[in-house]
Parts: structure tokens; C-alpha cells; sequence
């Protein structure tokens, strides 16, 4: 119970980061597609800022550059959201809209302990800031009809390849970064004694599965899970639209 009430203050930030979201989707919603695109590339250099100032104070607390490298989940989509932006390519889409902002909503309610107790500072701020935006814009991207979440069997496996492929390549790295230069890397927490102490989440994991990087395989559950009920409101339009179009009229 005294590591839930830790992260009682950041609802603060989450309940922020909503209406701030909910002001950009109204706000824009009957703009042009060029406003829309205009306001996501914003909110992409917005997000890039907050992500360097959150690692210039990780750089400032003394962590070796090779644990800074944008290897984390979050890290990768501040550059990947503005290339799929770019790109328009349906597997970054997916990947954008199910893993990362997936991902950063964790990051969101369930904060690393580094941020414990320094809910105010500007290194906190700028935590809060850089993920909430991974959370917002594949939300407004779907929300204002640039990407359409309707996955399929195939796609949910794509991405669970993808992300185990990923986590694998990122595991032999922390294993060597470890071995030849003795640094603690943890990219995608792939390593249980540096993750479980940190976060719950993680610890939970760690008592379920206790090898590492396998015990990451319960979030491939929740992710089978989560994929398609985040996506049920475009299902239900579309079945919706089916039925319209079909021999039963409304």
C-alpha cells in the first residue's frame, strides 16, 4: 500500500496531461488535415525538447552516456512517432498506437522511483511532458482520422515479434555494456535486478517469471489483451457502417 500512495501526487500530472489533450482534440478537430499535421509535428519538437532536458538530468546525476542511448521504449518514439508521421506506413502506426503509447501510459501511472519524491522538480516536469505527448498523439492521430487501430491476427503477432526481436538485441547489449565497460544498462529493462527495485510493475513480473528478460512475457499477455479492446470504439464503427451498407438498413 506505501508504494501505491507514492504515486498518488503524479495524478496531478496525469489529470493535466488529460485535459491538455482533451483541448488539442476539440480545439482542432474541425481544422484541415494541414493544421492537424502542422500541430503533431509541434507537439513531436515539444516532445523531443522534454526527452533531451529529462536526459541532460540523468547526465547531470553522473549515468554513464551508455545508459542514455535512446534504446528505451520511450526513447525510440520521440524519433519514431515523426517518421511514422513522415512515412505513413501502417506497421509504424500499429507500433506507435499499441506499444509506445502503451508503454508511456505505464510510465505515467506507475513512475520509476527515480521521480519518487521529487514530484516537482523539472526533471520530473519534463518526464511527465515527454511521455504524456508518446500517449497523446497516436491518440489524436486515430482520434482525427489519420490512422484507423483495427487490427488483425497477423498484425498483433507482427508486433510481438517485433517487440521480442527488439528486446533480445537490447538484452545482449546490456549484457555486453555490461561485461566490457561495467555499466548498469537496462535498455528495454531486460535485466530484473536493476528493474524490479524501481518499478512494481516490474517486481510483479519478476515473481511470475524470474529469468531474465523472459519475465517481460506477461506484458506480451496484456498486450494481446489491450490491442483489441483499445481498439473496439473503430471496430464497432466499422461493423456499424457494415450493417448500414448491408441487407439490414437503420
Amino acid at each position: 500500500m506505501s508504494r501505491i500512495l507514492e504515486f498518488v501526487p503524479f495524478f496531478y500530472y496525469d489529470v493535466s496531461a488529460i485535459v491538455i489533450f482533451l483541448l488539442i482534440f476539440l480545439g482542432f478537430k474541425r481544422r484541415s488535415d494541414s493544421t492537424k499535421t502542422k500541430v503533431l509535428y509541434l507537439l513531436c519538437i515539444i516532445d523531443f525538447l522534454a526527452y533531451i532536458i529529462n536526459d541532460y538530468y540523468f547526465y547531470k546525476r553522473g549515468d554513464s552516456i551508455l545508459t542514455m542511448l535512446p534504446f528505451q521504449l520511450c526513447n525510440i518514439a520521440v524519433f519514431l512517432i515523426p517518421l511514422t508521421l513522415l512515412l505513413k506506413k501502417r506497421v509504424l502506426y500499429d507500433f506507435i498506437f499499441y506499444v509506445c503509447a502503451l508503454g508511456a501510459f505505464i510510465a505515467l501511472i506507475i513512475p520509476n522511483s527515480d521521480y519518487i519524491g521529487q514530484t516537482y522538480s523539472f526533471m520530473t516536469i519534463s518526464f511527465f511532458i515527454f511521455h504524456s505527448i508518446i500517449v497523446v498523439i497516436p491518440i489524436l492521430l486515430a482520434g482525427w482520422g489519420f490512422y484507423i487501430p483495427t487490427p488483425t491476427v497477423k498484425s498483433v503477432i507482427r508486433l510481438s515479434m517485433v517487440i521480442f526481436i527488439i528486446a533480445l538485441f537490447l538484452h545482449l547489449l546490456n549484457l555486453a555494456f555490461g561485461k566490457w565497460f561495467g555499466v548498469e544498462a537496462n535498455y528495454f529493462f531486460t535485466i530484473i535486478q536493476y528493474s524490479a527495485p524501481r518499478n512494481p510493475v516490474f517486481e510483479l513480473f519478476s515473481r511470475i517469471i524470474p529469468i531474465n528478460l523472459f519475465y517481460l512475457l506477461p506484458g506480451l499477455l496484456i498486450l494481446w489483451i489491450y490491442i483489441p479492446l483499445i481498439s473496439l470504439p473503430w471496430n464497432v464503427k466499422k461493423w456499424f457502417n457494415k450493417a448500414n451498407t448491408g441487407f439490414f438498413k437503420f
